[in-house]
C-alpha cells in the first residue's frame, strides 16, 4: 500500500454515465453508524436502482487471497467505492475503476431528521480563487452550522486533474447526491456549501457544451437553495488544480449570467477580509431571514 493515500499511480475513475450499476461495494477501514447511513443515503441518490450498499472492512479484504480480492472488487455490474484514505489508496493500487467518497464530519449528521423538509442550502458561487472555501468556512464557525466541501478538490487529488465529459458527469451526480444527503440528514436548519450542482453545470458547459438535462436538474434540486455570488476583486492565487497559473478562466459577471437564467436567489458581495465576511453575513440575514 501506498504511503501516500493519494498519491497511486493506478488510479481509474469509474464511469457512472452509460453504465447500468445493480449494485455498489464500499470499501473502508472505519465506519460510524452516522457515517453508514449518510453513505448509503449517498450511493442511493448516485444510483437510483441500488437499494442498499454493501460495505467491506478493508483489513478484512486484504486477508484475503489476491485471486479472492479480485473477485470481489473487479465486478462491472457493481460500483466499487473507497471511503477514506486507506481505502482510496488500496484501490488506486489496484488499477480498478473507483469512486472515492469524501469523508464527512459525524457531528454534523442526525441518524433521522425530524423536520419534514430538509435543511435550507446557502451555496458560495462564483469563478476560481474568488475566496469561495475560505468564506463558507468562515461563515460556518461564525453562525455555528454546518459546511460541506466541493467533492472535485477530492477528485483531482485522487486523479490527478484528470476529468474528460464522463468524469464531469460523475462529479456532478455525486456533488447533487452529497448536497441533497446533507441537507436531509443534518440536525442544523441550514448548512454552507463550497459549491453545488449548478456550479458542476457552469463548468461542464464551459469545456463541452450545453448539458441536455440541466433544466430538469436545476427543477428538481433548487427547493431550498440561497446564493453568495463572490465578486472576483480579489487577486488571483494559482494552486495545482486550477488549469492556468497566472489567471481566472472567466470572471463573476459569467457566474452571475447562470445565476440569472434560473432565477435563482443570490446576493452578490464583494470587498476583502472582514469586510468581504460583514458583507456575507448581512446578505445571509436577508436570503435566510435569520
Amino acid at each position: 500500500m501506498s504511503s501516500n493515500p493519494l498519491q497511486g499511480m493506478n488510479a481509474l475513475p469509474a464511469k457512472l454515465v452509460g453504465n447500468s450499476f445493480s449494485g455498489a461495494l464500499i470499501l473502508t477501514s472505519r465506519l460510524s453508524e452516522a457515517e453508514y447511513r449518510f453513505l448509503t443515503r449517498v450511493l442511493q441518490l448516485v444510483l437510483p436502482r441500488v437499494e442498499k450498499p454493501a460495505f467491506m472492512d478493508l483489513a478484512l479484504l486484504s486477508a484475503l487471497s489476491v485471486d479472492e480480492q479480485t473477485r470481489l472488487t473487479d465486478n462491472p455490474a457493481r460500483l466499487l467505492c473507497a471511503y477514506g484514505p486507506e481505502a482510496i489508496a488500496y484501490c488506486q493500487n489496484t488499477g480498478f475503476p473507483f469512486l472515492p467518497l469524501p469523508a464527512i464530519t459525524t457531528s454534523n449528521y442526525a441518524l433521522a431528521r425530524a423536520e419534514a423538509t430538509p435543511a435550507q442550502q446557502l451555496v458560495l458561487f462564483g469563478p476560481e480563487s474568488v475566496g469561495k472555501s475560505t468564506l463558507a468556512k468562515q461563515l460556518a464557525v461564525h453562525f455555528q452550522v454546518p459546511y460541506l466541501d466541493e467533492y472535485v478538490r477530492l477528485w483531482f487529488d485522487v486523479f490527478h486533474n484528470q476529468c474528460d465529459e464522463q468524469d464531469a458527469n460523475t462529479i456532478m451526480l455525486v456533488q447533487q447526491a452529497l448536497n441533497q444527503a446533507y441537507a436531509g440528514m443534518t440536525e442544523s436548519p441550514w448548512i454552507v456549501c463550497d459549491t453545488n450542482v449548478l456550479s458542476s453545470i457552469m463548468w461542464y458547459t464551459w469545456y463541452f457544451g450545453a448539458l441536455p438535462d440541466a433544466g430538469h436538474v436545476m427543477a428538481e434540486t433548487q427547493e431550498g437553495v440561497v446564493y453568495l455570488l463572490l465578486d472576483d476583486d480579489l487577486p488571483f492565487v494559482p494552486d495545482h488544480q486550477r488549469k492556468y497559473p497566472d489567471r481566472r478562466e472567466f470572471g463573476s459577471d459569467h457566474a452571475e449570467s447562470w445565476l440569472q437564467k434560473y432565477g435563482c436567489r443570490y446576493e452578490r458581495i464583494g470587498g476583502a477580509g472582514a469586510d468581504r465576511l460583514n458583507a456575507a453575513v448581512a446578505s445571509i440575514r436577508r436570503l435566510l431571514v435569520l
